[in-house]
């Protein structure tokens, strides 16, 4: 594949130039002082040393350096290009002032050999003897040391390709080792890499503790079977808008005679035994069994104080005793429910980093129930007292809903972890990858000297 023909546009003197008719397979270019012959000799030569040099990314600079501080100023096209016809296609490099930027189309490519001044210099050097019978040349002392540094260059060149053999195998060997420990074939090229190995400063963290939270992450599917605990509201259980109500009442008793009321509030079992002989038309005391001559009259008084506002509301006020007593058998039941996974949160804990420690049952409230027992027996004391229920109930209800939340809170962070879990891993195995990028900087830092040295 020979080249047919170029064109160049906005480059020194090349505003926009092509050649008059096609190349040969070897051509000879000549022209007046300034005409841009080396500018054209140095673009072909830099041009190809970006296909053909294992030196790539610096050739690369070289060229984009040396269009960059070489573009017409006269010309007003807004970029810089250079089009290789070859008589099977075309190579095309073009530069842009605004970006910075020089792009390629990275067609297939043949070497261009350019014999211009350097290259005399490399190979015979820029001294020859002229003063010389029959006007010959002959290759004098400066070529022979010329040749000598050519060979030890050569042999530079050689050692800094088996350095750099060494360090892509290293390179390799820590990708394998990625892939094994993160589990993963992404493609980390980009941190795991010869480039990033030569350079001076290496802007990657070392973290040996990285291995150990990749494992902790795990490799299969996390399973999610821990449901937090639940629990009824101890608000409804407490009854306490009812019993806040109740307990603000003024209640009064029923209008009896001082003697009835203290037989009906201290004898109650008398006027029960009573009911039943009254029922029976006994007539009669059931305890003295004499006749008993005013027996209607106070069974319908009994019978009118059982019935009463004030004896129904005296019952529904003792019944809070109870429902005190169903919210800590409440409270119980979800200790036991706390207790039966307290080894499975732990465990779920230490896979994803959770604290675990509030996971613990709950205390019952004593200082509370104490207090609304106190509360209580005042009512019923006194039941005329306007009493404050509705703190106790409302504390002793919130405080089961707060320790609940704590207890759970644990669970929910482990939830939370199983859900973004494939988060975690793709966070920790760029970070791994960066690991071993500054791992192999820092251990094979003599190589890299090496290879910089040649």
């Amino acid at each position: 594949m020979n080249i047919k023909n170029l064109n160049i546009r906005n480059i020194s003197s090349f505003e926009d130039f092509s050649f008059d008719s096609d190349l040969n397979k070897t051509s000879l270019l000549f022209g007046t002082n300034g005409s841009g012959k080396s500018t054209l000799a140095s673009l072909l030569q830099l041009i190809d040393r970006t296909k053909t040099s294992h030196l790539k990314q610096e050739a690369d600079r070289e060229l984009h350096e040396y269009i960059a501080r070489r573009v017409s100023r006269e010309s007003t096209a807004s970029e810089a290009c250079v089009e290789i016809q070859f008589n099977n296609g075309s190579e095309v490099i073009k530069y842009t002032p605004e970006q910075n930027k020089l792009t390629s189309t990275d067609e297939r490519w043949t070497p261009i050999r350019v014999f211009n001044d350097k290259y005399t210099e490399r190979t015979i050097g820029d001294t020859v003897d002229v003063d010389l019978p029959e006007s010959g040349i002959v290759i004098g002392e400066p070529n022979k040391k010329l040749e000598e540094s050519q060979k030890q260059l050569n042999g530079l060149v050689k050692k800094q390709e088996n350095f750099k053999k060494k360090i892509e195998a290293s390179v390799e060997k820590e990708t394998d080792s990625y892939r094994t420990v993160a589990n993963s074939n992404a493609d980390v090229s980009n941190t795991l890499s010869f480039e990033h190995f030569i350079k001076e400063n290496c802007d990657f963290l070392r973290d040996d503790t990285l291995i150990d939270q990749r494992k902790k992450l795990g490799y299969t599917t996390p399973q999610d079977n821990i449901q937090p605990v639940s629990a009824r509201d101890l608000s409804v259980i407490l009854q306490t808008d009812t019993f806040s109500s109740l307990f603000k009442q003024p209640i009064h008793k029923p209008d009896l005679d001082t003697s009835k009321e203290k037989l009906l509030l201290n004898f109650t079992e008398f006027y029960t035994l009573g009911v039943e002989a009254y029922n029976a038309d006994s007539g009669s005391c059931p305890f003295c069994f004499q006749e008993w001559k005013d027996a209607d009259s106070a069974i319908q008084a009994y019978k009118r104080f059982l019935a009463s506002d004030y004896n129904q509301k005296r019952d529904l006020i003792k019944s809070l005793q109870g429902c005190v007593a169903q919210a800590k058998e409440e409270i119980v039941r979800v200790n036991h429910a706390i207790e039966s996974l307290q080894a499975v949160v732990r465990e779920e804990g230490k896979k994803y980093s959770v604290d675990t420690s509030g996971f613990t049952q709950i205390p019952l409230p004593s200082d509370l129930e104490s207090k609304i027992n106190d509360s209580l027996n005042d009512k019923l004391h006194k039941m005329t007292d306007q009493i404050e229920m509705n703190a106790l109930l409302t504390q002793f209800a919130d405080y089961h809903t707060a320790m609940l939340k704590k207890v759970n809170k644990p669970i929910h962070e482990i939830k939370n972890a199983i859900s973004s879990i494939s988060t975690k891993r793709r966070r920790v195995n760029v970070k791994i990858s960066e690991h071993l990028m500054r791992k192999l900087w820092e251990e094979e830092s003599s190589v890299r000297e090496e290879y910089i040295k040649t």
